[in-house]
């Protein structure tokens, strides 16, 4: 299975299979989102510069929460191992090291759920259902408009071995 397939098939999947419990926003509930909500997929070419950028509360005013389900090491050494085998392959473009998705929540979430339980819950059970690593950020805008998550994920899932020029080896 390629790398494009897996990360179109978890973005296919998810608006339609990934719930958190929310089910009264789905039938119009207290909780119905006034604005247009989003999904929006982004390749991250330096993923351990995105992460800085959304788990720092010196880049975001409004930081609440960040969850990860392993190690900042982990994403180090995936960002080098994939610029290694990018660099063999030969490919011409960029490197695609990690992938995000950007997460509308709906604004009364705040109210309503502890930041540090709603993305713990939120990522675990992403990670559960598609079996990659993550980090997410729970934050606002500036003008606290747009209460959302980030949450970046690896395309594939990794198996926990070592491989000698490589930290990970991944297996889809």
């Amino acid at each position: 299975m390629r790398t494009a397939y897996a990360a179109t098939h978890i973005k296919k999947a998810m608006p339609a299979s990934f719930k958190i419990g929310c089910r009264h926003l789905q039938e119009g509930g207290q909780g119905t989102i006034q604005r247009h909500s989003f999904i929006r997929m982004n390749k991250l070419p330096d993923v351990r510069g995105r992460i800085t950028y959304i788990s720092s509360h010196a880049k975001q005013e409004n930081l609440y929460a960040v969850y990860e389900t392993t190690d900042r090491h982990f994403w180090t050494e995936l960002a080098k191992c994939n610029q290694r085998d990018f660099q063999k392959s030969g490919t011409e473009g960029k490197c695609i090291e990690a992938r995000e998705f950007i997460i509308a929540l709906p604004e009364s979430f705040p109210d309503l759920y502890e930041p540090d339980k709603l993305l713990q819950l939120f990522t675990d059970r992403f990670k559960e259902k598609y079996g990659v690593e993550c980090v997410a950020a729970l934050h606002h805008n500036k003008r606290k408009t747009n209460y959302h998550i980030h949450l970046i994920f690896l395309e594939r899932t990794a198996a926990r071995t070592h491989r000698k020029d490589c930290y990970k080896e991944y297996v889809l």
